[in-house]
C-alpha cells in the first residue's frame, strides 16, 4: 500500500531543462512546471519522491552537463 506524506509545486529554476511541449521552448524560470509527491511504501518499508511534470512540459537536458 502507497501513502502519500506529502506534495509541493516545483518551479523551474535558472538552467533551461524545463520546455513546453507545444514549441519546445524552455519554461521561463520561476513558473511552476510540475508537483513532487512524497510517498511511503508500506510493504517494502521505502520513502520515495516522484516528480510529475503538468502534461504540457517536458524535462531534458539539452547542453551537456560535463
Amino acid at each position: 500500500m502507497n501513502v502519500n506524506t506529502s506534495s509541493q509545486l516545483i518551479y523551474a529554476g535558472p538552467d533551461e531543462e524545463f520546455y513546453w511541449v507545444k514549441n519546445d521552448q524552455p519554461v521561463e524560470e520561476g513558473v511552476a512546471v510540475g508537483c513532487e509527491i512524497e510517498r511511503e511504501e508500506a510493504l517494502f518499508e521505502t520513502h520515495c519522491i516522484d516528480l510529475v511534470l503538468f502534461e504540457d512540459i517536458y524535462h531534458e537536458f539539452k547542453e551537456e552537463i560535463f
